[in-house]
């Protein structure tokens, strides 16, 4: 199962590389589009999703978690659904999702391809496992590189996760394709990228969501910009020792406060987090220190003086 996600993704970038009808080693990326991104690690960082998003002007829009076909390891979170590698019938799957987009793209002479891994080859005397070319070199480790289990804790860091990303210009669109295996854990340390002893997702359901955010209130600056968190289970849950952290990582602790099981709470913004108006990050953390919800809006989110951006 662990090889059945990596191949899939391997094999849909060979296939997007390979030239129509040929059987040569994929061209090379024009230097302007040859881009290295390591994406900035977090203790959410077992959640990999499928996202779609569009641009100018709209939030991102959280589709299609990729997990193993295991209870514990398939959590609906924000506005997801499970995607489990294969299943019978069509559009269902991983491996549907991913035809989709990259047959989409393959389709589009504008569209672009970023894989975000590790170089591999030339490999001289090993043709290529999907199409036969030699020498045999490509993309691999398209995935999260942290959070592994003991046998490949060694590939453990943090900074170095991967991804594929789609772009379809005329529609002015991106895809990202983020995974993770089901033996990676949800939960990394910071600068080791190691599992966190302990942790499992089991344990860290959203029983308390972010659900709304003023972040332009009328009048000058400084204003009284609020989060509204909501507690969606069945028990009260008491607030202390909580963080609501901005884009930029400020940290506000919350004092005591107990939010009956339904109820919404909405917590004043102080010093020194900010909600900028230019768009932004929210994340809300328990008293661990580990990631329970996160949302983002945008500039033309905020720019509606007075509007309260709903999540």
């Amino acid at each position: 199962m662990v090889m059945s996600i990596s191949s899939m993704v391997e094999e849909h970038w060979a296939k997007l590389t390979q030239p129509r009808g040929g059987r040569i080693a994929p061209p090379p990326i024009d230097p302007q589009e040859q881009r290295v991104v390591r994406l900035r690690d977090d203790r959410s960082a077992g959640r990999r999703v499928i996202h779609d998003w569009r641009s100018p002007g709209s939030a991102w829009s959280t589709r299609h978690p990729t997990t193993a076909r295991r209870p514990d390891r398939c959590l609906t979170t924000r506005g997801t659904r499970c995607r489990y590698p294969t299943e019978p019938g069509p559009d269902n799957d991983l491996a549907d999702e991913l035809d989709h987009y990259v047959e989409r793209a393959i389709a589009d002479p504008a569209a672009r391809a970023y894989a975000f891994g590790q170089r591999w080859g030339p490999e001289p005397s090993t043709p290529d496992k999907v199409f036969g070319f030699t020498p045999g070199n490509g993309v691999h480790d398209v995935h999260m590189n942290q959070g592994n289990s003991a046998k490949f804790q060694h590939d453990d860091g943090v900074w170095q996760d991967g991804g594929l990303l789609l772009h379809y210009p005329p529609q002015g669109q991106w895809v990202a394709v983020f995974l993770a295996f089901p033996s990676q854990a949800w939960h990394t340390d910071d600068q080791t990228g190691h599992a966190i002893p302990g942790i499992e997702p089991a344990q860290v359901g959203q029983a308390v969501r972010i659900v709304a955010a003023l972040a332009n209130p009328p009048g000058p600056a400084p204003e009284a910009e609020t989060v509204t968190l909501l507690n969606a289970s069945p028990q009260p849950v008491d607030l202390a020792g909580w963080s609501i952290l901005d884009r930029e990582k400020r940290r506000m602790v919350l004092g005591p406060g107990l939010v009956p099981a339904g109820d919404a709470i909405r917590i004043p913004v102080v010093p020194p987090v900010q909600l900028g108006n230019r768009g932004g990050l929210v994340t809300l953390l328990d008293p661990d220190g580990l990631k329970i919800d996160g949302v983002a809006y945008t500039k033309a989110q905020a720019d509606a003086e007075g509007w309260t951006i709903t999540f």
